[in-house]
């Protein structure tokens, strides 16, 4: 069993890799042996570097990149530069994503394109990018992170929940469209995930009161839970599913 969670001589692509559940993915395919290409935001390269540079794997697995996912242009000039690289993908992990919480009379239309632009926008049109070289080869494996907000709804986060729902919907359609090259498309719809960015809101009394008391296991997700949910999707344990949207949430949406 080892052997299928192997990952040597696989490339992963990680967007959003500087923080969070991304540089937890980086760790874990790293230690893994995967090589592993890693971008974020222009602005965040010297958080990506310093992450990078303390991963547990030889440097010369590691390739940095900066891309803004909201915007198409950026994504071509990286993948030509994956290209000029010599590096192929093997896997791409669609982390990169952010939120807000607002009331949907609050919510502007700039905050609701924000969110559309980088989970819907940039999750399709880094996949898409990535893709042409999956289906010319008939091989490769895409995971995007969605939500459980886009399985049942929560307060303040209307334009949220879309977006999430749309990367499951999609995820469903695009392995339709790509089975036939036998390229898998999965999604993955974590609960709140702890992490040292959103600590603070977690455990804030009122708001940990709350989201524990929908999480049937009481705790809430870490980061390293969806890490491992993102290397069996991406090893031949799950050969045989494509368009499924696994759910980390201890028990939320059972209700």
């Amino acid at each position: 069993m080892n052997n299928l969670l192997e990952f040597k001589d696989k490339k992963v692509l990680i967007t959003g890799a500087s923080r969070g559940i991304g540089a937890k993915m980086a760790e874990v395919f790293g230690s893994l042996n995967a090589e592993l290409l890693l971008c974020d935001l222009p602005s965040q390269q010297k958080i990506l570097e310093e992450m990078a540079s303390v991963l547990l794997i030889p440097q010369e697995k590691i390739h940095l990149y900066s891309v803004d996912v909201r915007d198409i242009g950026t994504i071509k000039i990286m993948m030509e530069q994956i290209k000029r690289d010599n590096l192929s993908v093997d896997v791409l992990i669609n982390n990169a994503g952010i939120n807000s919480y607002l009331s949907p009379f609050e919510l502007q239309e700039k905050q609701w394109d924000d969110i559309m632009d980088v989970n819907l926008k940039g999750t399709f049109f880094m996949t898409r990018a990535v893709s042409e070289a999956f289906l010319i080869e008939s091989k490769g494996n895409i995971i995007s992170i969605a939500s459980q907000h886009g399985v049942v709804a929560n307060y303040n986060r209307v334009h949220y929940c879309a977006s999430k729902a749309g990367i499951i919907q999609m995820t469903k359609a695009l392995a339709l469209e790509w089975s036939k090259f036998s390229v898998r498309v999965n999604c993955i719809s974590p609960t709140f995930v702890e992490t040292k960015e959103n600590h603070n809101l977690l455990y804030e009394s009122s708001f940990k009161r709350s989201a524990l008391h929908k999480i049937p296991l009481k705790r809430y997700a870490q980061a390293e839970d969806i890490a491992n949910a993102a290397v069996f999707l991406a090893s031949p344990m799950a050969k045989m599913i494509t368009g499924h949207n696994l759910i980390v949430d201890g028990g939320w949406t059972i209700y």
